[in-house]
C-alpha cells in the first residue's frame, strides 16, 4: 500500500516537501497552482511523525505536523471456548484471545446462528443455551482493529437441554422374580445421543449398579 501525501492552500503554491519521522525531506510535485501531492513513498507498518512544509509565491514558508499509524495486517484471533463439535447445555462462555501487532481491537463480538436463528453478543460473555432451541448452531468469533482490518473464526457447536427420553424397560414396576433377572431399557435422544447408561438397584440393606442390558442373578 503506497499512501498519497499531498497537500492544498487558498494561495498559490511554489514548492512544498515532507519528511517521515525526522528524515530525510521529499519533494512533493506540483499538480496545480495550490495542490501538492506525492504518491511513491512504500511505507511499513508502523507509526509515523510527518511534517510539512509549503512556499508559496511571495516566498513565505509554512509547516504543519500530522501523526499517523498504517497498519495493513489483520487482529490475531484465538477461540479459547468451546471447542469444535461440543455438546452444550445450560450456560456456557464464549471466551477468546485477540492481539494487533501495530494498531488496538476496537470491536469483538460473536454471532451464534442456524438456518432460521441469529443472535449477537459481546466476546468473553456468558450465554444460556436453554434460550434456544436444540440442535447444531454456528458461532461466529469476530474481531476489528481501529485501522478496519478484520478477522474471524466459526466453530459448530450442538444445544442440547433435553432429557434423553426412556422407551422401555424390564423389570416392569411392581414384577416378582425368583432367580435370575434382565436389566434392559431402550432410550433415545434425538439431538446429540446417549452417552452412557446405567441402573442402581437398592433396598434397605442392599444397592448394586451397573450398565443396562444385563443379568443379574
Amino acid at each position: 500500500y503506497t499512501p498519497n501525501f499531498n497537500l492544498s492552500s487558498d494561495q498559490e503554491l511554489s514548492e512544498g516537501s515532507f519528511s517521515l519521522n525526522g528524515g530525510m525531506n521529499r519533494s512533493l510535485e506540483k499538480k496545480n497552482t495550490s495542490y501538492l501531492f506525492n504518491d511513491t513513498v512504500k511505507l511499513e507498518d508502523g507509526f509515523y511523525d510527518t511534517r510539512f512544509w509549503a512556499n508559496n509565491t511571495f516566498d513565505s514558508w509554512a509547516s504543519k505536523q500530522v501523526s499517523f499509524t498504517k497498519d495493513s495486517k489483520s487482529p490475531l484471533l484465538q477461540i479459547d471456548n468451546p471447542v469444535e463439535g461440543e455438546n452444550i447445555s445450560s450456560d456456557f462462555s464464549l471466551n477468546a484471545t485477540w492481539n494487533d501487532e501495530t494498531t488496538e481491537v476496537e470491536t469483538y463480538n460473536y454471532t451464534i446462528y442456524n438456518e432460521t436463528y441469529s443472535e449477537t453478543g459481546g466476546l468473553n460473555d456468558t450465554v444460556d443455551s436453554s434460550r434456544f432451541e436444540d440442535g447444531e448452531y454456528s458461532t461466529r468469533f469476530n474481531v476489528t482493529d481501529s485501522a478496519g482490518n478484520f478477522n474471524n473464526s466459526t466453530i459448530s457447536t450442538t444445544f442440547d437441554n433435553t432429557r434423553p427420553v426412556l422407551d422401555s424397560h424390564t423389570p416392569e414396576n411392581n414384577d416378582n422374580f425368583s432367580s435370575s433377572f434382565d436389566v434392559n431399557a431402550t432410550w433415545s435422544d434425538t439431538t446429540s445421543g446417549v452417552k452412557s447408561s446405567s441402573y442402581e438397584l437398592r433396598n434397605s440393606s442392599l444397592q448394586v449398579s451397573g450398565d443396562l442390558n444385563s443379568s443379574i442373578d
